[in-house]
């Protein structure tokens, strides 16, 4: 399973570039090898912080022999602090056959979810597990959420655009050739929205209309009130 933090891949004008970090030189973006990167979301310059990380051999093996149509996505609102076991449920009920990665991806989502709420200081949250088979928020775009964390287990993964650029990628949209990147599958991300305090990230959803393509994707944000 390829698992690279970045992946070279044309992208509706933009071009993802392969490397181990944006080639330009950005202070609101922190990259780590362990979930203790977060911690670097206590500065109020910070607008992304991702955790790179890849899942047990056997666990990508069975993300890679997934099939996608079988799985039903999910949504709810929680209270964070007794999010866990209806989480569990919900994974139970969301037609994975291999009970292991069942398990292994509700364990994953659970401890994402704590992680998002601690980080965030948010106790009321929105979480949804999708299934998406076209190009979704296809458009660059600023979330209207304080923050939001998000991991894609199969598939491509969202892409977005250093700080600097963002104005640029917001007006020319498809048209937008300057640098941009891509989250491979599970690394998980923590971006701010409009809604923050500081600089929103700007990104949107890879393009896989009629490509034959899906994803798996993970969110969690604050509940709408």
């Amino acid at each position: 399973m390829t698992v690279d933090l970045f992946q070279q891949r044309r992208l509706g004008g933009a071009t993802a570039v392969s490397t181990d970090a944006p080639s330009i030189n950005d202070q609101s973006v922190a990259f780590g090898q362990t979930a203790a990167v977060f911690k670097s979301w206590d500065s109020a310059a910070m607008s992304l912080a991702v955790w790179r990380r890849e899942p047990p051999a056997d666990v990508g093996r069975l993300l890679d022999e997934l099939r996608l149509d079988a799985i039903t996505g999910w949504r709810k609102t929680l209270d964070a602090a007794t999010a866990g076991p209806i989480i569990a449920q919900l994974m139970a009920t969301s037609g994975f056959r291999e009970p292991v990665l069942e398990r292994f991806l509700a364990t994953d989502i659970i401890l994402l979810t704590r992680i998002f709420a601690t980080t965030t200081g948010t106790r009321a949250i929105e979480a949804r597990l999708d299934v998406i088979r076209d190009d979704a928020c296809r458009r660059f775009h600023v979330d209207n959420h304080p923050a939001r964390l998000v991991v894609t287990y199969v598939g491509p993964g969202t892409v977005w655009v250093p700080s600097c650029y963002g104005k640029k990628a917001l007006i020319e949209q498809d048209g937008y050739s300057g640098p941009a990147f891509v989250f491979p599958a599970y690394s998980a991300g923590l971006f701010a929205g409009e809604a923050a305090g500081r600089t929103g990230l700007v990104h949107r959803s890879p393009c896989i209309a009629g490509t034959g393509r899906m994803r798996l994707f993970f969110c969690v944000n604050a509940a709408r009130h």
